[in-house]
């Protein structure tokens, strides 16, 4: 659908933006797009794919992430489930696994938002308590991308308290965007369909300033001053 996307072929794009028939009672936006921007990763080289999450997590400081070696593998896992108790679920968008060849794992619960808000009070607490043991807390990461970040931001300041202790990472679609200029991540066609789409979302990377006109020329006369005709003479007394 990428391909489709991104030479014209379809404009399917527009139901994120709401321009539906009205003829479907409802639309899963965001698990939609999920898989339309990242599903791909699922199909390429694993390395490939969990070099992206590691250069992310570089990109965006995540705190103590500092490995010798980049991992070499990647097991994701979209819309995994998980018990918070009788009768209740938690199922974040996306779990990532990394590893490293001396067997060395770490996991990201990627959390996904459009146009919705977290889906109930302190999704992204339940997401961290129960989708992760104590142990793997102490090395994983959080990620929420939106097309802005200050729900995540409201999830540190309430009155659940900030659990993460710095692994909740805020990252915007736009912020996520710049990633894709590094070519050396070696992830194909993706990295350029994929930001063509979200150009399409209404997501714009910034272009610089090519489309501006420039500047007329000024053309300086010989014969005539620019500011004036003739000088000005002090009055006689």
């Amino acid at each position: 659908m990428l391909q489709a996307i991104h030479q014209g072929k379809s404009k399917i794009y527009r139901r994120y933006l709401g321009e539906r028939d009205g003829t479907e009672a409802r639309v899963a936006e965001e698990d939609e797009l999920t898989a339309l921007l990242l599903g791909p990763l699922q199909f390429m080289p694993e390395r490939n794919a969990a070099l992206f999450w590691h250069q992310l997590l570089l990109e965006f400081e995540a705190p103590n992430y500092c490995p010798d070696t980049s991992p070499e593998g990647v097991c994701m896992k979209f819309w995994p489930s998980f018990s918070a108790g009788p009768g209740q679920r938690v199922e974040p968008d996306l779990l990532v696994e990394l590893s490293w060849s001396d067997g060395k794992t770490l996991k990201l619960i990627v959390e996904l938002k459009w146009r919705a808000p977290l889906s109930g009070e302190h999704q992204l607490h339940r997401q961290w308590r129960h989708c992760l043991t104590n142990k793997e807390q102490t090395a994983a990461y959080h990620l929420f991308i939106a097309p802005e970040t200050s729900e995540a931001q409201a999830a540190l300041s309430s009155d659940a308290g900030d659990i993460w202790k710095g692994r909740l990472l805020r990252i915007s679609w736009y912020e996520l965007m710049g990633l894709f200029d590094q070519s050396y991540l070696e992830l194909g066609a993706w990295p350029e369909m994929m930001a063509h789409t979200l150009d399409c979302l209404g997501i714009h990377r910034f272009k610089g300033f090519g489309s501006l006109n420039s500047a007329p020329e000024i053309v300086f006369s010989e014969q005539r001053p620019v500011f004036w005709s003739s000088p000005i003479h002090s009055s006689e007394t």
